[in-house]
């Protein structure tokens, strides 16, 4: 609930308020959204009032660092009110710039370490409540990260990916494995298709736009190629003849069905299941079906459900795969759509 009174203006100088270093800027934002979520005693509004001393900015200096430490340390109001009293008037830019550092090294481990925790070991039951959105940061090839996890306040998803420059969030880091985007039109053979050896225990791709990822998983082995419909022109080309009648449909649905037709990896995981996660042409189309001459094991999402990703996180030594849903301009709504790919 959206903070009412003293805090809601203290939340307000928050958001901009002089910080040094100004590397603690960005701090500012997710704290002061982070405050303005979490339940806090109206005997900290009342412990938060200066009076009439200093001046009014000054006054919500101490304001927003009692706030800080009582909202989100949980230090009594006593204590909190006694160690902002220590910073003189000039110091406060640079008392709150580093309360604001603490926060992003000490609160924010303790925010987001059990959530981290549940995708690693219930990742159905975390996918089924908590929006996702992953990328690849500045990655163009398959390789292994350190990822960063984070929460959006405003957008209610939790986002990870390796680090961008101008990401500024707070975060943890996790090991991650990112799956490269292949571009159809550089596919010479869509019967051999280069697949990444994914590492660890946690695998992402960036969202899918039209595109389709091959698997083939077997307990802790997991091959996996996130193929994308780049350009329309090579997708419908020379496309298999009991596909003729559909080459009018979206470039992403095209795909989906000429690699149920024609696709597979060059590199298999010996005695793997073989399956594809596929844009589809309707909700009715999304399940598991058996597509194609041969039978293969596909499911599929639509583009009305919002942006579609792809997990896969290793449980006890097997592999579960994820494909997931969701508006990222409708936070209100949550996951509109999961499917747990495999097993």
């Amino acid at each position: 609930m959206a903070k009412q009174g003293r805090m809601a203006e203290v939340l307000v100088f928050l958001r901009t308020a002089p910080v040094t270093p100004t590397s603690a800027e960005h701090f500012r934002l997710p704290v002061s959204e982070w405050l303005d979520e979490v339940p806090i005693s109206a005997a900290v509004e009342q412990g938060m009032s200066q009076g009439k001393a200093g001046t009014e900015t000054t006054r919500k200096y101490r304001e927003a660092m009692i706030l800080i430490l009582c909202g989100l340390n949980q230090i009594p109001i006593a204590r909190a009110r006694q160690a902002v009293a220590q910073y003189q008037d000039t110091a406060l830019p640079a008392a709150l710039g580093t309360m604001l550092a603490d926060v992003n090294k000490i609160c924010i481990p303790k925010l987001l370490n059990p959530p981290l925790q549940q995708l690693s070991t219930g990742p159905a039951a975390f996918l089924a409540n908590n929006r996702i959105k992953t990328g690849n940061g500045v990655m163009t090839t398959s390789d292994n990260s350190q990822y960063e996890f984070s929460w959006d306040w405003s957008y209610r998803y939790y986002l990870m990916e390796p680090p961008v420059a101008f990401h500024h969030n707070m975060h943890i880091k996790f090991p991650g494995y990112n799956i490269a985007v292949t571009k159809f039109s550089g596919i010479a053979n869509p019967a051999h298709i280069d697949g990444a050896l994914v590492q660890g225990n946690m695998g992402l791709t960036t969202q899918l736009s039209g595109c389709s990822i091959l698997y083939s998983v077997n307990g802790a082995h997991l091959v996996v190629a996130h193929v994308w419909p780049n350009e329309a022109g090579p997708v419908r080309a020379n496309l298999p003849p009991a596909l003729a009648t559909q080459a009018g449909l979206p470039p992403g649905v095209v795909l989906a069905l000429r690699l149920a037709h024609q696709g597979d990896l060059s590199n298999p995981v010996a005695g793997g299941t073989f399956g594809i996660y596929g844009q589809v042409e309707d909700a009715a189309h999304t399940g598991q079906r058996l597509v194609g001459p041969r039978n293969i094991r596909t499911h599929g999402y639509v583009d009305t459900a919002g942006n579609a990703y792809f997990i896969a996180v290793q449980v006890a030594g097997s592999w579960q795969l994820f494909g997931q849903q969701n508006h990222p301009g409708k936070p209100a709504e949550g996951v509109s759509a999961l499917q747990q790919i495999y097993p």
